[in-house]
């Protein structure tokens, strides 16, 4: 395979394009590297920088491509606070909406305005950060696993990781939802899994003392424990639940991550042969 690259100058920004060779291994799928940075200065002494690391799906269907890209254009949008209107397809490209020049524009917005609120009494400088990488985190000959990390640091001064991962079937590329990992009936043993393994994330001895580690708002108990909102994600090690800053927690961001041996008995058929 012919390795390309190719640079772009941009305001501010640049942005590289790399081939992976590793598409030439048994069952994985074409890869393109994808490099995005932005910065600008404010002020003098206060910045605002944009990072964007990303494996961008070449390989395998149309759909596929088309679903994978969608879901990571999602993240973008969630991370630079870019609003999707409901129905509007992201674009299949993870550069092409220009996330970057929308962050740098609503960030250096609100630094000015805390300037403005400070009456420049605070000296210290502000730098607003988003760095993001978008990274296949496994893969089957019949299903493929995106993760996207991201470390955010704002006005609060105080930095912020996250992950979320979102596993796709490679058949007609749909994206995997809880609905589609446990037997109807074993519904409440995932939840019961997913709070042990939350449990055992805070350190603490029993659910009680968790549950008061926990900012939830409705009654819940281990069998009816709420789910993240993202979706499931199936890596090497086992099924992997991550839950975003404010879905059980406003501090942190819990991840867990089960086991094959603690799940094989409650997954669908389905699923199985997907994991083979």
């Amino acid at each position: 395979m012919k390795l390309q690259t190719k640079f772009y100058l941009l305001a501010f920004s640049i942005f590289s394009c790399t081939v992976n060779l590793n598409a030439e291994q048994l069952d994985t799928l074409e890869l393109v590297h994808v490099e995005r940075k932005m910065g600008q200065p404010i002020k003098r002494i206060h910045r605002v920088e944009y990072l964007l690391d990303a494996q961008e799906l070449v390989g395998g269907s149309e759909v596929l491509r088309k679903n994978v890209s969608h879901w990571m254009g999602l993240q973008l949008a969630r991370l630079t606070a870019v609003t999707v209107e409901a129905g509007k397809q992201v674009s299949e490209n993870v550069v092409a909406n220009d996330y970057e020049k929308q962050y740098i524009r609503n960030s250096k917005k609100e630094i000015l305005a805390w300037l403005k609120a400070t009456k420049g009494k605070d000296e210290r400088p502000l730098c607003y950060t988003l760095d993001v990488k978008m990274v296949r985190e496994y893969e089957t000959p019949k299903m493929i696993t995106f993760k996207v990390e991201a470390y955010q640091y704002g006005a609060n001064r105080k930095g912020l990781q996250s992950e979320v991962l979102a596993t796709f079937r490679k058949s007609d590329g749909k994206q995997l939802t809880w609905n589609d990992v446990p037997l109807k009936k074993e519904r409440t043993k995932l939840n019961l899994l997913v709070a042990k393994g939350v449990q055992k994330y805070y350190e603490t001895s029993n659910f009680t003392m968790l549950k008061e580690r926990l900012s939830i708002q409705r009654p819940y108990t281990q069998k009816d424990f709420p789910l993240p909102m993202s979706s499931p994600g199936f890596t090497k090690e086992g099924l992997k639940a991550t839950y975003l800053i404010g879905e059980i927690s406003e501090e942190q961001t819990p991840s867990v991550t089960l086991s094959y041996s603690q799940i094989r008995s409650i997954l669908q058929p389905n699923l199985k042969a997907l994991l083979k």
